[in-house]
């Protein structure tokens, strides 16, 4: 989820359900077992985009334990940082911890 091309990933609070049904959709489609997240640049700054992925993502998988999460930052975002330049996974790995893999 996300990539290069994701920088403009930006969902609001009432889009929560919309984004879990999306994910469930593709992953169901796909034959997909999980979901890697690879936010990059200006969308890491958005915590209220963030926010609403981690809810869905955990809803998703206090549904399904079989569920897979996955992650790789690179270093430049392991900061707790705001800065629309640069943003930060501190929020994902605190709030997912016990979820992702």
């Amino acid at each position: 989820m996300g990539g290069a091309t994701g920088s403009e990933m930006r969902f609001r609070i009432d889009q929560k359900d919309e984004l879990k049904r999306t994910i469930i959709s593709v992953i169901n489609e796909y034959g997909f077992d999980g979901l890697d997240i690879d936010w990059e640049g200006s969308c890491l700054s958005d915590r209220i985009s963030q926010q609403v992925t981690i809810d869905a993502l955990k809803e998703i998988k206090d549904a399904n334990s079989n569920f897979i999460i996955t992650m790789a930052p690179e270093m430049p975002y392991l900061k707790n940082s705001t800065e629309a330049s640069g943003g930060s996974y501190i929020p994902f790995l605190k709030q997912l911890d016990k979820y992702y893999n």
